[in-house]
């Protein structure tokens, strides 16, 4: 009497539950990179930005040549400070809703599938 099927089942591999860090996916570095770009811009823009109007009438005339009133200037300020606002407020939402998606899927059990 032959056992090659006793043996044959024993060599199946057996189904293993993974650990939670072979469920999160791996980022290639552009994904890594874009992600610290979108970190550090609105870092740079909030740096930037010229706490007078007078400073930003004067950055604006020795990067272009044209001159700006400080009117003018305050109004762009004002604008920058909102492109600022809707910068960040989107990072924000975007890593928060990555997170909360990270957290659904490690804290999910895994269950193999059935086949």
């Amino acid at each position: 009497m032959c056992n090659c099927h006793s043996q044959a089942a024993d060599a199946q591999p057996r189904e293993q539950t993974p650990l939670p860090e072979q469920l999160m996916p791996r980022r290639s570095a552009y994904a890594a990179g874009r992600k610290f770009l979108a970190v550090l811009v609105p870092g740079l823009l909030w740096a930037l930005i010229p706490k007078c109007p007078a400073c930003l009438a004067a950055y604006i005339a020795l990067a272009t040549g044209l001159s700006v009133s400080v009117s003018v200037a305050s109004q762009l300020r004002y604008g920058l400070i909102v492109v600022f606002l809707a910068t960040a407020s989107v990072l924000a939402w975007s890593l928060m809703r990555r997170w909360v998606s990270m957290k659904v899927l490690v804290d999910r059990k895994w269950t193999p599938p059935t086949v």
